[in-house]
């Protein structure tokens, strides 16, 4: 096993693309974050374990995009296209990594089972008590307010064109 470490500063432009990067491109055994506080300035620190082999999944694998997406329809697709909107916005607020607060097949079962409540939503594998608490308002607003029939646009306008393996 081997380690990798990357640390970004908490005021820095949240952007995490040379982890994301190394992420693609090895095979993770685990991940760890921390906040780590200096005496003028605080930094999130990323501790990656990973294996030597050179093996790894394709981004799409890696996202379980394919998987999460199969046998949804228009509406369902597009649902869950907005799902993952509103999953970006809130990693880019919280300069988080979007992998960090939802996976993509958690966003599927999401749109499978359109839950009602908080409770319901905290049930759902890959959500559970903590991440509903925290951010299941947002998703329940988007389940309660776009139906097939609201005649709402499904993407949002400023991220609409914005589609990639999120």
């Amino acid at each position: 096993m081997k380690f990798k470490w990357f640390r970004y500063p908490v005021d820095g432009d949240g952007n995490f693309a040379e982890l994301n990067e190394f992420l693609a491109s090895h095979p993770v055994t685990t991940l760890r974050k921390d906040w780590v506080q200096g005496q003028h300035s605080a930094i999130l620190v990323f501790l990656v374990e990973y294996s030597e082999g050179t093996e790894t999944r394709s981004s799409q694998e890696r996202a379980g995009s394919s998987d999460a997406t199969k046998g949804l329809d228009d509406f369902e697709l597009a649902l869950f296209n907005r799902l993952r909107d509103v999953r970006k916005q809130i990693a880019e607020a919280e300069a988080v990594p979007v992998w960090s607060l939802f996976g993509n097949q958690a966003l599927r079962l999401v749109v499978k089972q359109r839950p009602e409540s908080l409770d319901a939503l905290a049930a759902i594998p890959g959500v559970g008590k903590t991440r509903a608490d925290k951010h299941g308002e947002r998703l329940l607003s988007v389940l309660r307010d776009v139906t097939p029939s609201s005649g709402i646009p499904l993407s949002s306008p400023d991220k609409a064109s914005d589609k990639k393996d999120v």
